[in-house]
């Protein structure tokens, strides 16, 4: 009965973290998954056994075999119905990724970290080709299954156009404050600025994490 018992505990109370990263292009979220990664594998006993990453969605599947990071389509979006089919249909990727992938790694004591997530498409709908009113699409932003710790990044704008000069700097700082708007519709939704010192940056994030465990 206690074995028992302390796996029906375990499903209710994963001991992994299941955390976000948002930021407009150009902002260091690969940068920081990498160093993450890279001192899990130097002391894994530090936080859990490992991290797992993920682009946009939670299926091993759907990530590129190559790492390279889809660049966001120039086409026109779709009109209102595909772009609502398109919109249930993500729905439905995210939480069946999030039970049948994320729920499953959370078990067995893995960070897991998703770079962009549903919440990306509040930001930038056009990026999806996705055409609805910001009501349906916080709505199924409300229902999607959500992290636990969900980092925003920022940085300064001239350093984030030197990275990435298809941008142009007035678009950056509204993609920015978009961003950051999220704080106010995200729980524990935290900013760290990754302007300067990749392992201040580093830092900052594993103390939200600590603090979060406690």
């Amino acid at each position: 009965f206690k074995i028992v018992n302390r796996y029906i505990f375990r499903i209710f109370n994963p001991t992994g973290i299941f955390m976000i990263i948002l930021g407009c292009d150009g902002v260091g979220k690969t940068s920081l998954i990498k160093q993450l990664s890279k001192t899990s594998k130097m002391s894994p006993s530090l936080f859990f056994k490992q991290y797992k990453y993920f682009h946009f969605a939670p299926f091993f599947k759907y990530q590129s075999k190559t790492g390279k990071v889809v660049q966001p389509t120039k086409e026109p979006p779709y009109n209102f119905i595909i772009s609502f089919i398109k919109i249930i249909y993500l729905y439905f990727v995210f939480l069946f990724g999030y039970y049948f992938t994320t729920k499953l790694l959370l078990l067995r004591t893995n960070g897991v970290i998703i770079d962009r997530y549903f919440y990306d498409i509040l930001v930038d709908p056009n990026r999806y080709r996705i055409k609805l009113s910001k009501k349906i699409i916080k709505f199924f932003s409300i229902i999607v299954p959500r992290p636990e710790i969900t980092f925003i990044i920022t940085a300064n704008d001239k350093l984030i156009y030197e990275r990435k000069k298809e941008i142009k700097i007035d678009q950056i700082n509204e993609i920015q404050n978009k961003y950051v708007d999220l704080k106010k519709f995200i729980k524990n939704s935290y900013l760290i600025d990754n302007s300067e010192d990749l392992h201040v940056s580093e830092k900052n994030m594993k103390n939200i994490m600590i603090n979060y465990l406690n």
